[in-house]
């Protein structure tokens, strides 16, 4: 199964230029020039963050404005040509009618915001009992439990994407996300910690470190030639097992 090949390039990219603003606090830490949470690790954090957000912007506009034709064009053409082959209507162009105005839309995404924070907050406290009881480690938590729990719509919706042929949003899903979390939401939570003088870095430690690397890198290695098969599909779920397994047993290390 072929898809969008710019987007899904340009989306793991991006996420091994973020693993770089990871693995230079992760060393530097490493090799002793610097403790944790010192001034140099917050100025070295705060810098990195800083830029991450620029390139997110940079992203944003190449994807939007200066080579919007790349991820749409081409979807639709490939969308088409699926639909023409199985023999079935182009329904979704009339699906894709103009529900609300700009404004209401802000109006709505911001009131979902409100309430997303409020339950995410409710749902980290909950988990956080759970995992205790049932003797989990906060980086299990962290890096497995909140992310399925916390993530659970964007992955539902990109397995039935997958399922109906569209590869091209599903990969955006799944790949988009990934990106936004890493050029966006990370460095912007640094940031904002420094504006509220709650101090915030990123090192998050060599074994979490390398481990984000090697999932990038194979991400990386399966999207590189457009092309897509059940046995990537399976190989990814066994790398993924592979990662939940190893931080179920790094805290009994």
């Amino acid at each position: 199964v072929k898809f969008n090949q710019v987007a899904a390039v340009a989306n793991t990219t991006l996420l091994q230029i973020a693993i770089l603003g990871l693995v230079v606090p992760t060393l530097m830490e490493s090799i002793g020039q610097m403790t944790v949470a010192d001034q140099v690790d917050l100025l070295l954090s705060r810098s990195i963050a800083s830029s991450f957000l620029i390139l997110y912007l940079f992203y944003v506009y190449f994807q939007l404005f200066t080579h919007r034709a790349l991820f749409d064009d081409q979807k639709a053409e490939r969308e088409r040509a699926a639909a023409a082959a199985r023999g079935e209507d182009d329904d979704d162009d009339q699906l894709e009618e103009v529900l609300l105005s700009l404004n209401g839309g802000i109006a709505w995404l911001a009131v979902a915001t409100v309430l997303i924070a409020v339950l995410s907050e409710a749902l980290t406290g909950a988990i956080d009992e759970a995992a205790t009881s049932f003797g989990l480690s906060e980086t299990f938590v962290g890096f497995v439990i909140i992310p399925i729990v916390g993530n659970a719509a964007e992955h539902s919706t990109a397995i039935t994407m997958a399922a109906k042929g569209k590869m091209d949003l599903s990969f955006g899903v799944a790949l988009g996300s990934s990106t936004q979390i890493a050029l966006f939401v990370i460095p912007l939570l640094v940031l904002l910690g420094w504006a509220i003088d709650q101090p915030l870095d990123l090192y998050f430690g060599v074994y979490e470190t390398t481990i984000t690397f090697l999932s990038t890198h194979i991400v990386s290695q399966v999207v590189a030639d457009g092309e897509t098969n059940w046995l990537e599909g399976v190989m990814l779920l066994f790398s993924y097992f592979i990662i939940c397994l190893s931080f179920g047993f790094y805290h009994k290390a």
